[in-house]
């Protein structure tokens, strides 16, 4: 099952624009070498653990409940459900040994190590609370574990709260929506989001399409390239396979935060002589690519 699955979605990946295989950033992809150099991506976990997904506090109960596992028992059965996070996380392990670049590319692919880490997260927390009292129910395990409960909720996630409100994809989405507006049937879509590489303007856009500057594999999603030459190379390699919009956020910059309209003024001035323009807002730049 899993091999016919995999094998549709390539035949898909090949077939059908945007003519992309998602899964790309392997270690035999870039080498062993560049994922040594840049420390196997830890830092990026990281960060997108302690700011996005855990937060510390969760990150304590995670590392009490993985160093202190439950005592062994004779029950096979038993033995055999608490070996299971631990089972799980070395897979998940491998699997981010292989494929490191691609799952720091695309944070949710993380989502591997959530249920171990929940397993581990639940055990520290039921050591905690029950500390010094044991297994019985009292009034005193009660009361650690709602503290224990507020203290790691208020803690994970207030200090998250203005990241998690600012709209950082909001032109995105309107960009997304005026795509979907101007798109006839069939028609393929070129767009770069607020943040580059960002995908959420295609998929609000309801059409097939690419993000810009395509990526992928050894090619960097979330940053422009050197000069204008390339980018022009590239938006005529997309056209020629049959893009039909091309569309930016006025505020899309890159990981380096350079701004499209300033670091790319020439692929502007390009589009100006070769393309329609379609909508130029405050927020929105739009202009039809395709060929007569």
């Amino acid at each position: 099952i899993i091999g016919a699955y995999f094998s549709w979605a390539i035949y898909l990946g090949r077939s059908y624009p945007p003519f992309h295989v998602a899964g790309s950033g392997y270690i035999w992809d870039s080498g062993f070498w560049t994922f040594f150099r840049n420390s196997f991506y830890f830092k990026s976990v990281w960060n997108t653990s302690v700011w996005w997904f855990y937060g510390y506090p969760f990150m304590v109960l995670i590392a009490i409940g993985f160093w202190l596992p439950p005592r062994p028992v004779e029950d096979p059965k038993q033995r055999t459900l608490s070996a299971i996070p631990y089972v799980w996380l070395a897979a998940a392990i491998v699997i981010y040994l292989a494929a490191a670049r691609e799952i720091t590319s695309n944070p949710w692919n993380y989502h591997i190590f959530h249920v171990p880490f929940a397993m581990f997260c639940g055990r520290g927390a039921f050591l905690l609370a029950t500390l010094a009292s044991g297994p019985v129910l009292s009034p005193a395990v009660v009361l650690r574990a709602i503290c224990i409960a507020a203290v790691t909720l208020v803690w994970s996630t207030f200090p998250l709260v203005r990241t998690m409100k600012t709209p950082i994809a909001m032109n995105g989405k309107l960009l997304g929506d005026e795509l979907a507006r101007l798109a006839q049937p069939g028609d393929l879509v070129v767009a770069i989001a607020p943040e580059v590489g960002d995908p959420v303007a295609v998929y609000y856009s309801r059409a097939r399409g690419w993000v810009f500057p395509p990526g992928g594999g050894d090619v960097e999603w979330s940053k422009f390239v050197a000069d204008d030459a390339t980018a022009i190379a590239q938006l005529e390699e997309l056209r020629a396979q049959g893009a039909d919009l091309f569309g930016t956020a006025k505020n899309a910059a890159d990981k380096q935060d350079r701004l499209f309209l300033e670091h790319h003024d020439g692929v502007i001035d390009y589009l100006g002589k070769t393309a329609t323009k379609l909508v130029d807002s405050d927020d929105l730049l739009v202009y039809r690519i395709s060929r007569p």
